[in-house]
Formats: structure tokens, C-alpha cells, sequence
């Protein structure tokens, strides 16, 4: 014969079992019947066949757990410890002399016998067992190993599994802002799988803890979810590394009485390895992120400064040919005037003036070549658009005056300061307004309009409607490009590169009301956008 009993220390609830079929749960029907909320009405089935006990799960609600593992079906043996809901039964053996002595001798021995083999049962419950020592061997191995997050945290799950029997298990960690996000848990996407108040108690001290009967031992509220999910044993551990609490492991039944001083101590245990290796990972991967912005930084400059060199090199051969080219052509045009002032014929008088005309053309191509690979780095100021676009208008009057041109402007900004570099701003508006000057008829009129766009800021010029509006124009920076309006050697070219230094850029079309119209773009992040060489 065999009996249970359960393991509350006050208690004496104790039933008999001979050979049979008993139900345990709450309904009135059941042989063995136990009024806990935790217990399904019908929970499970002992079957006794002489020395042969079976025990089966009646698809309960919170399961049934022999020896703290969940089982649907198994056999018992003298000393194992049945679970039902949150409580705890021990199967005991009577023997068949018991039956021939006086009752108080039977109640007496059968009191000691129960006595030893509960001594047996605590007895075997040893603080690191060879397993365990197996396992922790391994978990060494497995996380010195890894070094990436992602291999990291299945590995400690998985460890978890092997030393640990748990309902619900999370692996949590300090964001940035100081709150507490979960890292890993199982089973997963169950929204938060622990209680904050408990979690809250470890960060607050530093230490681990361990609840037997959270329900009655936590003097705080616990909170609906905990209710709900019926936590009875806790286990919660922080990761402290150098001093510093990083995160926590946590882990709950829900049965009383599931974990013990030596599983807490065990879990200090491999909460450290678990802290180190989490470290580790984390410190890899800033140090992995800091290398790849390192080396795109590197790449960057790399490129800027081939970039760069390419155009010094550019720059000195341009110098070389203009210097080459400015030489000869001054001394052509010096003798030419000499030979234009003996000149009776009015025909060669034309003759040597248009010669005169071209040279100075060719001139002031050469100076704008040495604009062009001189064009200083940005130098950024907060400054009114007005001030910039008058500079430029009075740097370029003597040439606008020389042709009849005349200049309008309007702003909507209201001398508004804006971001941008007054002097390469400057360079570009002056080589705009020159190939207007250069290509429109006497008395022309070239309108600028200082204006917010939605990318920011633009200085528009626009010249009097003439035959030629509607124009496409294509290959406008093209430094030998001459079949649009206003062309004039690099001047285009001068005032993209100008404007591209300082994050901006240079708009070509045809304006609807005043013909041909270029528009000088200002960003509103330059400093971010001025990266060309």
C-alpha cells in the first residue's frame, strides 16, 4: 500500500492508496480532493497495481510536475514529489507488516518511516551535482567563444534550460536611457515575462533574490500579471559587471516551493559568466561599429584627397596652358594696337579692332581659369543675402556699365541673416551677371530676386525676354560649351563649383516672366553638405 501526503509542514492531510484508480482535483466527485484555486476540478489520475503506481495528467491547467519535471504521463516511486497546482504531495510505501501490529504501533512507525524518507529527499538535493558541473564547464566554453549578441543570448537560454526547470524565463538589460528592455525570454513574445516589482527590488540592490511562495512571503503588491499568471516561485539574479549592474536573470514557477538556497547560489554563479560574456558582446560590437565609421571616414578622406589632387593637378596644368596662352596673346594685342594707330583704311581699323576684342575675350577667360582653380574653401557666416548680392553687383559694374546693362533686384527675405559663404557667393553671382552682360543687347536688364525656396534660400537672375527663351540647355558646365545664350567660356562653371563648396548648388531654365533664368541655391544645412573637395 502506498499513501500521500502533502508537504506543508502544519499540515496532516494524508490519503491512502491500495491497488486502483484516484482522481485528485476540486470537485466533489474526486477520491482525493484539495480546495486550491491553482488545482483543476479534475486534475489527474494515480493508478495503484500492486507495487506499480501511474500518474496522468487530466489536461489541467497549470500541469503536473513529478520531481519538479512537467510530465503528461509517468510512474512513481516511493519518495517522489508529486505537483498539482501549487501544491506539493509525497508518495510514501507502507509495508505489508504494518498490518499485523496494533494501531498506535502502525501510526507511530509509519510517522518515523515518513519521517526518514522526507530526511532522504533533502538529503539528496546537493548544491552542484556532476551534471551541473558539466553544464557550467560547457557554458564557459560556449560564451568565451562568442563574441556576437545574437550566438549569445540562445546559448544562455538553452544553458538555462538544462540547469534550471522554470515556467517562464527572461534575460533583461539597461537601455541607454537607464530602463529595463528584454533581451531574450522564453516562451517568447509574451509581452513583459516577469514582475516589475520583484525586477524593481534586484536593480534597486544588487542582489539576487529568491521567493519559495511569492503569494505570501512579497510584502508588495505584485500587480495583476503576476496574479494572473500564477508566479508562486521566483528566481531573479542582476548582472553585475565591474560593479555595475548591467541587467538581471529571471525565472518563475508556478509552484511553491520550486527552487532552493543552492539553485540561487547556482544562478550567482552563472550570472556572472553571463554578465562577462554579455560584456564582452557588447564591447565587440561598439568596437565593430566605431571601425566601420572609422573606415568610412578613412575611405572618405581617401577619396577627397585623390579627388583633390586631381584637381591641384588639374589646376597646375590649367595654369601652365594659361600662362602659356596669356604670354603670346598680350604681345599680339600690344603690337596691334601699335599697327591700328597708323592705320588710314577704315576697313583695317575693324579689322584690328575686332582682333583687339577677341584678345581681350581670350583674357578674361584666362582670369577666370585662375578663379576657377583658385576658388578658396568654404568660410561659412550668418549674414543678410542683400549685402552679399549688392558686393557682387559693385565688383561687376564697370563691366555692366561698359555693355549698357542695367541691374534690378528684389528680396523677400527682409535682410533676413542666412548661412552661407559671402565671397564664393559672390564669385559665382559676378560670373553670372558677366555672361548675361556678354550676351545681352545694349540697354538689356538682368533681374535679380533674393528669395526663400524649399530647400532654402536662392539668389535668381533672370535677363529681358528676348528671342531665345525656351532654350534647353544642355552641357551648361561644359567649359568649350558656346551654342546657348549666355555663353562666355567658364563662367557657369566658375559659379557651380562656387556654389557646390558651400553645400549649394547652381539651377538653370527659362523663367516665365523674364526669359532665361539661373538660380543660386543656398541649402539650409550647408556645413553637413559643403563636402566637395
Amino acid at each position: 500500500m502506498f499513501s500521500l501526503k502533502r508537504t506543508v509542514p502544519d499540515s496532516n492531510q494524508s490519503w491512502t492508496l491500495s491497488d486502483g484508480r484516484y482522481t485528485i482535483g476540486r470537485s466533489d466527485d474526486c477520491h482525493i480532493q484539495i480546495n486550491e484555486p491553482t488545482i483543476s476540478r479534475h486534475h489527474a489520475h494515480i493508478d495503484v497495481a500492486g507495487d506499480q503506481v501511474s500518474v496522468e495528467d487530466l489536461a489541467s491547467r497549470n500541469g503536473l510536475f513529478v520531481n519538479g519535471k512537467r510530465l503528461t504521463k509517468g510512474m512513481l516511486r516511493p519518495g517522489d514529489c508529486l505537483g498539482v497546482g501549487s501544491i506539493e504531495l509525497i508518495l510514501t510505501e507502507t509495508t505489508s507488516v504494518e498490518n499485523s501490529l496494533r494501531e498506535d504501533t502502525k501510526s507511530q512507525e509509519t510517522q518515523i518511516h515518513t519521517e526518514i524518507l522526507e530526511r532522504g529527499i533533502l538529503s539528496t538535493s546537493t548544491p552542484l551535482d556532476t551534471e551541473r558541473l558539466e553544464v557550467l564547464y560547457a557554458i564557459v566554453d560556449t560564451l568565451v567563444t562568442n563574441l556576437h549578441m545574437e550566438e549569445i543570448l540562445p546559448a544562455v537560454l538553452e544553458t538555462l534550460n538544462r540547469l534550471f526547470i522554470y515556467d517562464r524565463c527572461a534575460i533583461a538589460g539597461k537601455d541607454r536611457s537607464g530602463g529595463l528592455e528584454t533581451w531574450a525570454s522564453r516562451p517568447p513574445d509574451v509581452g513583459t515575462p516577469y514582475s516589475r516589482s520583484i525586477v524593481k527590488r534586484v536593480l534597486e540592490r544588487g542582489e539576487a533574490l529568491l521567493y519559495d511562495d511569492i503569494q505570501g512571503q512579497v510584502p508588495f503588491d505584485l500587480g495583476e500579471s503576476v496574479a494572473g499568471l500564477n508566479i508562486r516561485s521566483v528566481l531573479c539574479c542582476p548582472l553585475i559587471f565591474r560593479g555595475e549592474i548591467k541587467g538581471l536573470v529571471y525565472l518563475d514557477r508556478s509552484v511553491s516551493g520550486a527552487y532552493s538556497m543552492d539553485d540561487l547560489a547556482l544562478l550567482r554563479s552563472v550570472s556572472h559568466l553571463i554578465a562577462i560574456a554579455l560584456e564582452n558582446a557588447r564591447l565587440y560590437a561598439e568596437l565593430q561599429d566605431r571601425y566601420h565609421k572609422k573606415a568610412d571616414k578613412l575611405r572618405k578622406v581617401q577619396s577627397r584627397l585623390i579627388e583633390s589632387e586631381r584637381s591641384a593637378a588639374l589646376g597646375r596644368l590649367a595654369q601652365v596652358i594659361a600662362h602659356e596662352i596669356r604670354n603670346p596673346m598680350m604681345v599680339i594685342g600690344c603690337m596691334i594696337r601699335r599697327l591700328s594707330e597708323n592705320l588710314s583704311d577704315p576697313d583695317h581699323v575693324r579689322n584690328t579692332q575686332t582682333i583687339l576684342s577677341q584678345a581681350d575675350r581670350l583674357e578674361r577667360m584666362m582670369r577666370r581659369v585662375d578663379v576657377l582653380i583658385n576658388l578658396p574653401e568654404p568660410r561659412m557666416k550668418v549674414t543678410p543675402l542683400e549685402a552679399t548680392v549688392q558686393g557682387a553687383i559693385n565688383r561687376t559694374i564697370p563691366f555692366l556699365d561698359q555693355r549698357g546693362v542695367k541691374v534690378k533686384t528684389y528680396s523677400s527675405l527682409l535682410s533676413r541673416p542666412i548661412p552661407h559663404d559671402p565671397g564664393l557667393t559672390q564669385t559665382a553671382l559676378e560670373a553670372v551677371l558677366q555672361n548675361a552682360a556678354e550676351i545681352l543687347p545694349s540697354e538689356g536688364i538682368v533681374f535679380i530676386t533674393i528669395l526663400e525656396i524649399q530647400r532654402g534660400w536662392a539668389i535668381e537672375v533672370s535677363d529681358s525676354p528676348h528671342e531665345e527663351t525656351g532654350a534647353e540647355y544642355k552641357g551648361i558646365y561644359d567649359p568649350f560649351f558656346s551654342a546657348h545664350p549666355w555663353a562666355v567660356g567658364l563662367g557657369f562653371t566658375v559659379a557651380q563649383k562656387a556654389m557646390a563648396k558651400q553645400g549649394g548648388d547652381l539651377r538653370i531654365g527659362t523663367g516665365h516672366n523674364h526669359g532665361n533664368r539661373v538660380r543660386l541655391v543656398l541649402t539650409k544645412h550647408p556645413l553637413t553638405e559643403a563636402r566637395s573637395p
